[in-house]
């Protein structure tokens, strides 16, 4: 039941392909604005994302279903909880590094 709510809440495919089109273009242009000449290594750049991004469903599914439900949510977590943890732990070392400069 909750897994029809949360697959039936999600937008419809015309505006998910929007959506997707907008983020690509976002981070293109991101990328481009921050230095990163991203016509010398695409491939780089792809390893880069994929390995920021791991995938919280298998592959291969494309909605959440009762069985990947609990590893999605777990796997997304993980993920979430990792970079609240590197930006924590980042603001702490900033913060004694500004402390102890002269």
């Amino acid at each position: 039941r909750m897994v029809g709510m949360i697959n039936t809440s999600r937008a419809p495919s015309s505006k998910q392909d929007e959506l997707k089109r907008e983020l690509g273009e976002w981070f293109a242009d991101y990328m481009v604005d921050a230095g990163y000449q991203i016509d010398e290594s695409p491939f780089v750049y792809k390893q880069l994302i994929l390995t920021a991004f791991p995938r919280v469903i298998p592959l291969g599914d494309t909605e959440f279903t009762k069985d990947n439900i609990e590893v999605a949510t777990l796997n997304s977590n993980r993920l979430f909880n990792h970079y609240l943890e590197e930006q924590e732990n980042s603001a702490y070392i900033n913060a004694f590094a500004q402390a102890y400069m002269a």
